[in-house]
This record gives structure tokens, C-alpha cells and sequence, in this order.
């Protein structure tokens, strides 16, 4: 849960809302703390998608979205931090 918040913390502080730079944060997120795609990446595509499962990778979904519906799904998801 922790690290969730913390990486959504992350993604708020991207500026430009592109597929480069969201890329480049969480990458940069997940090095800095030595853990894979995989610990954060289904989280994301559920607050992203209610889903656990959709098509696309999950940087090309949070950039078709926008920042401020991916933030606005996360206030909805069913899952709290």
C-alpha cells in the first residue's frame, strides 16, 4: 500500500502528461527502489481501469487517459491506501 501512494506521488509531480515522461518517472520510481513493473503495475491498471486485466501496456493507458482522469479514477478505486 505504501509503496502505491508513493508512486502515485510520483505521477503527480509529472508535468508534461506524456508517454515519455510517465515512462521515465515510474521507471525511475521503480530503480531508485530496486523493485519490478510487477509490484506496481496491476495496482496501476486497476485504478487505471477497474480492471485487472485490459489491453495495452499500462504507460499507454495512463497517457490516453490523462492525468487528471487517472487521478480522478484513482479518488474512485476500490482500492484505499
Amino acid at each position: 500500500k505504501e509503496i502505491i501512494s508513493e508512486v502515485i506521488k510520483e505521477l503527480s509531480n509529472i508535468e508534461n502528461w506524456h508517454l515519455d515522461d510517465i515512462k521515465s518517472a515510474i521507471n525511475g520510481f521503480l530503480k531508485e527502489r530496486n523493485l519490478k513493473m510487477k509490484n506496481i503495475g496491476p495496482y496501476l491498471r486497476i485504478i487505471a481501469t477497474f480492471s485487472s486485466s485490459s489491453a495495452g501496456g499500462i504507460f499507454q493507458i495512463l497517457e490516453i487517459l490523462g492525468k487528471e482522469e487517472f487521478f480522478k479514477r484513482r479518488k474512485y478505486s476500490t482500492i484505499r491506501w
